[in-house]
């Protein structure tokens, strides 16, 4: 009994001596990946893109990966009436006709490298896919994905690109656009 209270007091101090940050992120983490789901709900792709693997929504995750663990949890039937599935992809830049295999397959692609030029090529090649193309805290003067997310003031925001999003046939509701901190290539 002695050992099962010890057990369970250094449960609680472990727990408590949890970095504050450490629980921001985790946060973060969950509110952004819930932020994906809710953006492809406010998104509607070409025909030819909805007919493509039509019993499952792709999200395709580039570069570090965050969110594939808390999407898996996410209903199976909650994007499109589709069961949801969730890839990591491998890409090699060097590589081009593959890219474009692997992504032609994907709904919506995040894109998260460390490299911001890695991420700037991989966006430019996928420009005219009909895929919704997310990306983080991109410090560039272009944003080349279609929505990006960014850390504001302890909140997390997000812009949107509507002219990346028209050159691949994608249109994002009013409902989406009134919420975006900043709309490029459109009013808001």
């Amino acid at each position: 009994m002695n050992k099962l209270i010890t057990l369970i007091s250094l449960s609680i101090c472990l727990v408590s001596t949890i970095p504050n940050s450490f629980a921001q992120k985790f946060d973060q983490t969950n509110v952004k990946a819930s932020f994906i789901t809710r953006f492809i709900n406010f998104t509607r792709w070409p025909q030819s893109q909805n007919s493509t693997s039509s019993s499952q929504f792709n999200i395709c995750i580039a570069g570090n990966d965050p969110y594939s663990d808390i999407l898996k949890h996410y209903p199976k039937k909650g994007i499109h009436g589709r069961a949801l599935h969730v890839e990591r992809l491998n890409i090699d830049m060097d590589k081009t006709i593959a890219i474009a295999r692997l992504v032609k397959q994907c709904h919506v692609l995040v894109v998260l490298f460390d490299d911001l030029e890695k991420n700037n090529q991989l966006l430019s090649l996928v420009a005219k896919f009909p895929v919704l193309t997310i990306s983080e805290n991109t410090t560039s003067r272009e944003q080349l994905s279609m929505i990006n997310m960014v850390n504001k003031n302890e909140a997390i925001a997000f812009s949107i690109n509507r002219e990346k999003a028209t050159l691949a046939g994608i249109e994002f509701s009013s409902r989406l656009l009134k919420h975006a901190d900043k709309i490029v290539g459109g009013g808001q």
